[in-house]
């Protein structure tokens, strides 16, 4: 394989028998040819090793390892990062499709100025295949700081001014990254066994790293839910690995020279905060043990440093919830304010 690759397509598989055809197809078909497609299969049960094995037989484009053990899909996207060759990097879930020129599409925006990341559109598919496009304003520079610092700030979280639509920044699918960007700034891929939000994470890392960012405006990626796939083995989280993360997005926010660090900080305490309030309320309706027991949980939820730092910042009238879920943050709200003057927290 020639060293002129544009771009390595990183896919971590496990038992993906069912999809694989269909999207190693989709890929090897994209219009920009010159592309390296690496599938790190994480000890699949099925078949999918020795359908990978029979396209690595015929397709010089597709490099193919077996892990030694399941380690999840975050190791085996940081074993396809070392194994790229590619000037940029996209990530591709092994039951997601994209559209036939997404990649030449991205890559044709980033080469222009040798953008950091280019980000598109992102269709989601839900169970029922009801369609939404979660898309971005497309109005501001490209390469701009102003472009840069609001796929930050919709990155972290959505207030009630932001479009939920507009978290296509959360997701690792539907960009390109630099390489150099990645490997220079040891950008890697936090396990989901261990945080509650890896593609959170590394975006966050990788943005605020960042000096331009891209963004075309056509939805070119095709997010299909699938019940029982990679990214939807660890939904379930407690309150404390989510709070895990918050605790790394913190770290990572204050270790990195930007002038909006501040801004930043403060849309984490808002993160932190709707966090809170949803591990709530499933600690209320979900706890096996009764009301008492999701009460006394979620005193000890409530102090938490970086919670009790947030309470400073968060405004009620800027959270996203409406309807009754609304009212229970303000009741949670100020419970959570009292029951913390009292112990003297606040």
């Amino acid at each position: 394989m020639k060293n002129n690759i544009a771009v390595s397509i990183i896919i971590p598989t496990y038992n993906s028998a069912k999809f694989i055809d269909r999207t190693l197809q989709n890929v090897f078909n994209q219009t920009l040819k010159n592309v390296q497609v690496i599938c790190v299969d994480d000890c699949s049960t099925d078949d999918t090793w020795d359908k990978l094995t029979k396209y690595k037989n015929h397709e010089k484009r597709l490099d193919i390892l077996k892990k030694e053990f399941n380690s999840g899909a975050s190791v085996s996207m940081n074993m396809g990062i070392i194994m790229a060759k590619g000037e940029y990097i996209a990530f591709v879930d092994h039951d997601d499709e994209l559209e036939l020129n997404m990649i030449e599409k991205l890559y044709e925006q980033v080469k222009k100025n040798k953008y950091d990341i280019v980000c598109g559109n992102a269709i989601f598919k839900d169970k029922n295949n009801n369609e939404t496009i979660c898309d971005f304003p497309n109005n501001l520079a490209q390469g701009g700081d102003v472009l840069l610092k609001r796929m930050i700030e919709l990155l972290i979280i959505t207030l009630r001014e932001d479009k939920v639509r507009q978290v296509a920044m959360f997701g690792l699918w539907g960009k390109l990254y630099k390489r150099t960007l990645l490997i220079d700034n040891k950008v890697e891929a936090y396990s989901e066994r261990e945080v509650a939000s890896t593609d959170f994470l590394f975006n966050l890392k990788s943005m605020l790293c960042s000096k331009t960012v891209a963004y075309v405006p056509d939805a070119f990626y095709h997010y299909n839910y699938t019940s029982g796939s990679m990214s939807k083995q660890y939904l379930h989280r407690t309150f404390n690995i989510r709070y895990h993360s918050i605790e790394i997005a913190k770290t990572i926010i204050e270790s990195e020279n930007s002038d909006y660090k501040t801004i930043y900080l403060n849309r984490l305490y808002y993160r932190l905060w709707m966090i809170y309030t949803y591990s709530s309320s499933n600690e209320l309706i979900r706890n096996k043990k009764g009301k008492l027991a999701a009460i006394r949980q979620i005193n000890l939820n409530m102090k938490k440093p970086i919670l009790i730092e947030a309470l400073k910042f968060v405004r009620m009238s800027a959270c996203s919830p409406k309807g009754m879920y609304r009212i229970f943050m303000y009741c949670l709200y100020f419970y959570t304010k009292l029951i913390l003057l009292c112990k003297g927290k606040l």
